[in-house]
């Protein structure tokens, strides 16, 4: 009779944390390589979110990854052969900060001419919503965040992202 009541109460667990887990968004950035070039993408963390390592990302592939429930920061795509210290156009996220919805942006605070690394940062499937879409074909340009207070930070309800990189122009 233990024995039976022992499973029935690890069933109870395992249901209720499947029902869990199914309630917790499931944050996820798609990067898609619009050209040829291999890049690190390196990621800076806000204080408060785990940290990330770099990534090895081959030109001319895209792959998804998922992050850490409400992490923020940044991520950069710079090429191997990149001079130090490297400036570049940042993708900058944040998952479920105010009211549980998605901050972000395509930041080129930092140098806002770079052409070789982040293109656009936008919501899975609104890719062809011009209003969706932060960052420039040509930087610079005015749908990317250019300078600090600047309005171009958007929000969405979606949890899934996506990151182009590159340049197929």
């Amino acid at each position: 009779m233990v024995l039976l009541s022992k499973i029935a109460v690890m069933a109870v667990g395992l249901s209720s944390s499947a029902a869990l887990a199914s309630v917790i968004p499931r944050n996820t950035i798609h990067f898609i390589s619009m050209d040829n070039i291999d890049r690190i993408l390196s990621f800076t963390s806000h204080p408060e979110c785990e940290d990330i390592a770099d990534i090895h990302h081959k030109g001319g592939e895209s792959f998804i990854m998922e992050m850490p429930y409400g992490w923020g920061g940044t991520v950069m795509a710079k090429q191997y052969d990149s001079v130090v210290p490297v400036f570049r156009v940042q993708a900058e996220i944040q998952w479920q900060k105010f009211e549980g919805k998605t901050y972000y942006d395509a930041s080129a605070i930092t140098n806002n001419t770079d052409n070789s690394g982040i293109r656009f940062v936008y919501p899975a499937g609104q890719g062809n919503v011009h209003s969706a879409r932060s960052g420039c074909t040509v930087y610079p340009c005015d749908t990317a965040y250019l300078k600090s207070d600047d309005v171009q930070t958007r929000v969405t309800e979606q949890t899934d992202m996506v990151v182009e990189i590159g340049t197929k122009y």
